[in-house]
């Protein structure tokens, strides 16, 4: 892998413009509307995608989408308004963009996606996105600012509302795929990282989480720039809060619960990355150290992965790679895989909009 370099932008203006940042503000509705309106191509390209993944009738997965767009409706109405207008502004049937939100509980295929990392001592929240490749060139970065002034910088697969990200009070939160047996009929998992971004303080985003919790499967950390934190594993009707280390890692097994890694074999690689993202962790208390984690590319099941073929997705590897400095609000990634693109950094206290 060759060496890399870090390019930090001041101001938005100064990114380099080969990667999408998209900027959407105001009420909920507004939020879906500039969303569905910017990215209508790429909603587009994402849900032909989840289509061929998702291998059910249409039908079938409408049925799954009506349930969330239920619960959404009964329970977050405004993501419900946000995603109604991403679909206005596609136009693109509704009940797909709430399939795409759904992605996680919908798909039932066993994958071991993501390497997560949270230092307590550098207020630094890190992770690979492993996932699919066919999605390396339609993913963006996504800022979005609530009509109170609230704002939101994250990684964006189009369609979906949340991800990955980083917010305006110097919280962050990262996702890691589990596998959880059963039928998952609780908050999407991607919409419950938005919630989390929409939060301002630690305690109101655990307590959300924890409420939520049913239904899902996956690992988040929820970080804040003070060194405070919980990592949250959901295993459909159970959940496992996790806390107090100074150093947190997360892949792909429960940690709260071995009974639920039956599958070691399937488990190999989340095994191994998580065998050697600790044997690196002691000194992880900067965005330099937290990089060196996730592009280790050591062993036969590396941390940064390269992409393989895969029977399900096609080919699956490391999306992109991102460091969230919560102290200094600044956002590191890679605009794609790590092993052909250098990291790059936006200074996200200092972003304007466009218009400013």
């Amino acid at each position: 892998m060759k060496d890399k370099k870090y390019l930090l932008a001041l101001r938005n203006r100064e990114l380099v413009s080969d990667f999408p940042l998209i900027y959407v503000e105001g009420t909920p509705r507004e939020l879906g509307l500039q969303h569905g309106r910017q990215l209508k191509n790429r909603i587009e390209k994402v849900i032909e995608f989840y289509k061929r993944v998702f291998k059910k009738p249409e039908s079938e997965v409408f049925q799954h989408a009506a349930h969330f767009q239920k619960l959404l409706t009964a329970e977050f109405p405004d993501y419900a308004t946000e995603i109604e207008a991403i679909a206005e502004g596609a136009e693109i049937d509704p009940l797909w963009v709430y399939a795409i939100n759904a992605r996680s509980e919908i798909l039932t295929m066993f994958v071991t996606e993501c390497t997560a990392v949270f230092s307590s001592d550098g207020g630094i929240l890190a992770q690979n996105w492993d996932w699919a490749g066919d999605l390396e060139e339609l993913v963006v970065l996504l800022h979005i600012t609530r009509s109170d002034g609230h704002r939101i910088l994250m990684l964006a697969e189009p369609g979906i509302i949340g991800k990955m990200g980083m917010n305006s009070s110097g919280f962050g939160v990262t996702l890691n795929f589990l596998y959880a047996p059963g039928k998952l009929s609780g908050l999407p998992i991607h919409v419950m990282l938005r919630a989390l971004l929409d939060c301002t303080d630690l305690e109101q985003g655990k307590k959300l989480a924890e409420q939520y919790a049913q239904g899902k499967g996956g690992n988040i950390i929820w970080g804040s720039a003070d060194g405070n934190y919980f990592n949250l594993e959901f295993a459909n009707n159970e959940f496992f809060t996790l806390t107090g280390r100074s150093h947190m890692v997360h892949t792909n097994h429960y940690l709260g619960n071995d009974e639920l890694n039956s599958e070691r074999e399937r488990l190999q690689s989340s095994m191994q990355r998580y065998a050697r993202a600790n044997e690196m962790i002691s000194s992880f208390d900067t965005v330099e150290t937290a990089t060196q984690i996730l592009l280790d590319a050591s062993g036969d099941l590396p941390i940064c992965r390269p992409y393989v073929n895969d029977e399900e997705l096609g080919s699956i590897g490391t999306v992109c790679s991102i460091v969230m400095d919560l102290k200094s609000k600044i956002f590191h990634f890679t605009p794609g895989n790590p092993y052909d693109h250098e990291f790059r950094a936006i200074d996200f206290g200092q972003m304007m909009s466009p218009t400013d």
